[in-house]
């Protein structure tokens, strides 16, 4: 005969799986698809002059050397996932009440590099020497999420090394060649010290 015990815990585990299903049903066909709509059809703001986009789909070109060593990289598998396709999107903005020294400030905005290992280095030395030949930015803008994990803290300054943070010749006065800097010139590139360093950078900059 079966233990009532074990009759209740079987119940309770199918009703729990039975739930769980459910909610996750009602978020992949009804939740995410409505995001992924109004996401696409919501207007420009206003602000916004022009819009590009350009896409690097790096696994042709580099193939399996992308993958690394990351504690997630099986997720890579699954179809679709577009792991290795990079955008580089280019904004035209015309903001009001924009100070006219300010007029054609241009802007390298990076954000969630996320370095644990997958994608490989291999991923991020082919995206940065990509920023990297590209037009040479006014200020290079970091917001956040650099490494999630300790070992991969090594990443920083050879990656981020090859961009330039570039005071503007129009504000302040000063002479562009004068200021120019390479990231890889700045001594504290401990996480802590990165935040610190150029927050000191970034009042400097808007006085």
């Amino acid at each position: 005969p079966l233990d009532p015990g074990e009759d209740d815990f079987s119940g309770t585990l199918g009703r729990v799986s039975l739930a769980y299903f459910g909610v996750c049903l009602v978020f992949g066909a009804v939740v995410f698809p409505v995001i992924t709509l109004a996401r696409a059809l919501r207007k420009r703001p206003a602000c916004v002059v022009a819009e590009s986009t350009r896409t690097l789909d790096l696994w042709p070109e580099l193939g399996a050397q992308l993958v690394g060593d990351g504690k997630h990289r099986s997720a890579i598998r699954v179809p679709g996932n577009g792991t290795f396709r990079f955008d580089l999107t280019d904004l035209t903005l015309a903001l009001p009440n924009l100070p006219p020294e300010w007029d054609g400030l241009t802007l390298l905005h990076l954000s969630d590099l996320h370095f644990h290992g997958t994608p490989s280095r291999a991923y991020f030395d082919r995206v940065f020497d990509e920023l990297a030949a590209g037009p040479e930015p006014d200020l290079v803008c970091l917001t956040g999420d650099y490494v999630d994990s300790d070992a991969h803290r090594a990443w920083i300054q050879p990656l981020l090394g090859r961009l330039f943070y570039v005071i503007s010749p129009e504000i302040h006065g000063f002479d562009r060649a004068a200021r120019k800097r390479r990231w890889a010139d700045f001594k504290h590139w401990h996480i802590d010290g990165l935040c610190t360093d150029y927050a000191l950078e970034a009042q400097e900059f808007f006085g």
